[in-house]
């Protein structure tokens, strides 16, 4: 007797041009087959029972053309064309949930912790309350015993330089604390005016980055290329790919081993 089958909702669907690009650029392979070492181009998954208490897991493999299509044929499968819009990376479903918890708009609260008054407490509270974080911070140059208005200027470049987050209106004072919602950096005056410095490198790893910087003082915006058979020409075109939806870039300058341009964040605030 043949043995039952214990997956099923096979799928099969081929990547979009972005995503074999990108797949390339990071030397991701075909993981449908052992021994295969072809690039990716398409996407099998299903779902299967495993254990002995019947759980239900899914996987989710990239295939290269020929296992795409044999994994096809296989499950009586019509491969599916890439997706219009391309989806969100390294994550699904949970990656755009978190990139649209991240966009949303959030208030930060800053009051003394402890009772040296040496350490700040810094909390953030998303509007639609997915998040609370409170954060012990000891802000250095903020003398032990100042007050909540004496300590804002240091808890704003603590805000930018970690976090990359600003203030969008006065800080409001109540209960021993101050509190005010707060907006990507860039969309403060005066920098909301100001373009970016974007550099394109190899670090130390071997990892080629598209690093934009809006103030040295400010969280940078580090944006991964890649790291199998990378040229600086090749990174440039991956810097372009990558940054082109959210980002108006400039012309490339191309230098020795690095290339720099400038570039403009394509964002609306929401406060």
């Amino acid at each position: 007797m043949a043995r039952a089958s214990r997956s099923w909702g096979h799928a099969a669907w081929r990547l979009t041009d972005r995503q074999i690009d990108r797949a390339a650029r990071w030397g991701r392979v075909c993981a449908a087959a052992p021994k295969c070492q072809d690039p990716q181009t398409g996407v099998i998954s299903w779902r299967y029972v495993t254990g002995q208490r019947g759980r239900v897991s899914d996987t989710e493999r990239g295939a290269c053309d020929t296992h795409l299509a044999r994994f096809a044929a296989k499950h009586q499968l019509e491969v599916a064309a890439a997706p219009e819009q391309e989806p969100a990376e390294r994550g699904g479903i949970i990656a755009a949930a978190v990139a649209g918890w991240n966009a949303a708009p959030e208030w930060v609260r800053v009051e003394p912790y402890g009772r040296s008054r040496t350490e700040w407490l810094i909390t953030r509270t998303y509007r639609d309350g997915l998040s609370v974080s409170a954060s012990p911070v000891w802000l250095r140059d903020v003398p032990a015993g100042a007050s909540v208005e004496q300590a804002l200027p240091e808890v704003e470049a603590y805000l930018a330089h970690e976090w990359g987050i600003a203030p969008a209106r006065p800080w409001q004072f109540r209960q021993g604390g101050a509190h005010a919602p707060v907006v990507q950096v860039e969309l403060t005056e005066p920098w909301v005016h100001m373009p970016w410095q974007v550099v394109v490198a190899v670090d130390r790893r071997g990892v080629w980055q598209a690093v934009a910087v809006l103030d040295p003082r400010f969280r940078p915006h580090t944006t991964g290329l890649g790291d199998t058979n990378m040229t600086l020409a090749r990174a440039v075109q991956a810097a372009t790919i990558e940054l082109e939806d959210g980002w108006d870039l400039g012309e490339w300058t191309i230098h020795d081993q690095h290339a720099t341009t400038t570039a403009t964040r394509k964002i609306t605030a929401n406060v």
